[in-house]
């Protein structure tokens, strides 16, 4: 699936007019692991996601906003929205100051 597919899978299923990846939105691709926890017993772990193929949508905005509204490019929060590269489906969305 494309980024540009993924997105619009995402924006679909969460009724978002938004359907085309603005244009202050990056997008990266890689591999995502994201652990739920701490270590369990006996090194034990659980994960989100492991070694995903996802995409990275980044955006500067900050918590209370989405990546379809957009902040100025000089605000210190980025947003990241991950999504499986291969079903469009959304793994975590968070953000970092």
């Amino acid at each position: 699936m494309t980024a540009d597919a993924a997105w619009a899978q995402y924006a679909q299923l969460n009724g978002s007019s938004v359907t085309v990846i603005p244009s202050s939105v990056t997008v990266s691709l890689g591999s995502l692991t994201l652990p739920v926890g701490p270590v369990g017993p006996n090194g034990s772990e659980v994960y989100t996601a492991y070694n995903e193929l996802a995409y990275g949508f980044s955006s500067h905005s900050c918590p209370g906003t989405t990546l379809d509204v957009p902040q100025s490019s000089d605000n210190a929060c980025t947003e990241w929205l991950f999504l499986d590269a291969n079903t469009g489906q959304q793994i975590d969305d968070t953000w970092q100051q």
